[in-house]
């Protein structure tokens, strides 16, 4: 069942739900309490959504998401969190295309980070 978007007949589109019991199944890596910067997942795929949480509460914390297996790659998402408290990616629909994999750069402070994201290969998080 899709749900329309604009008024009918006025160039509308109906979205396709995504059957997840084919082709890509969403799957989510935590990291906890990291400063140092690190490999998420290596393939091809769409993030959902990400989440990160600054956990010593006395600093702020910055991370960034790059589409690659280093710190070298275009950066898909910007998780600032100020001093103990948290930030979020929740990118529309169908999510961030990635084509190399996931690897989350600590810029600075000690962070929590989960990202949710559906492998187009399958490859387990490294």
């Amino acid at each position: 069942m899709g749900y329309p978007l604009g008024p009918v007949g006025g160039g509308g589109q109906t979205p396709v739900p995504v059957d997840w019991t084919q082709g890509p199944k969403p799957r989510t890596v935590s990291v906890k309490a990291v400063t140092a910067s690190q490999p998420l997942f290596t393939g091809v795929g769409l993030m959902l959504a990400s989440s990160a949480a600054e956990t010593t509460g006395s600093a702020r914390a910055l991370a960034y998401i790059h589409d690659g297996n280093d710190a070298s790659g275009v950066i898909i998402g910007v998780l600032g969190c100020p001093s103990g408290s948290g930030d979020d990616i929740g990118p529309g629909w169908p999510g961030i295309y990635f084509q190399q994999g996931l690897y989350l750069e600590i810029v600075t402070g000690t962070i929590t980070v989960s990202v949710t994201f559906a492998a187009y290969v399958d490859q387990l998080p490294n």
